[in-house]
Order: structure tokens, then sequence, then C-alpha cells
């Protein structure tokens, strides 16, 4: 599984194009955490691999959370995401 466990944080620094999940194992949850950055901006985009996947803010100092479930080098949310937009 992961390191550390099930929680995988993620600090925007520059625009995220993909997320390769990798001995996720199916049927695990996975939590993100998805920080911005102080200036804001960066995005999260063409996350092919996280079906249901909430908007990402790209407001300054945000930080945005979603579970998904894990799926063969996919993930498919199971709950709606929550942020601090």
């Amino acid at each position: 599984m992961l390191p550390g466990g099930n929680l995988l944080r993620i600090s925007l620094q520059s625009d995220v194009l993909s997320i390769e999940l990798v001995n996720a194992g199916t049927g695990k949850h996975v939590d993100f955490l998805i920080y911005q950055h102080e200036i804001g901006d960066p995005c999260l985009t063409g996350h092919r691999t996280l079906a249901g996947g909430m908007h990402i803010s790209t407001n300054p100092d945000t930080c945005s959370a979603q579970r998904f479930v894990a799926d063969e080098g996919t993930a498919c949310a199971t709950s709606p995401g929550a942020g601090n937009n």
C-alpha cells in the first residue's frame, strides 16, 4: 500500500498533469489531501485515474480532501470531497 498508510498528501507547486496509483491494492481506501501553496494557481488536471474527483481549488492556502477506493491502478470517489475554498 502507500507509505505511511492510506493518506496521500500532495502540495501543489506547479500544475499536476497526472496521478499514477502504484501498489494501491484493489479495494483499499485512499485519502487525498491536496494543498495549494500561498500564491495559488497550480491545478490538478488530467487525473483520469481518479473517477469522480472533485474540483481542486486554485485559491491560495487552501486544502481539498477526498476519499477513493482503489481498483487496479485507478480509483473511484466514495465521498463528494471537501475543501476550504
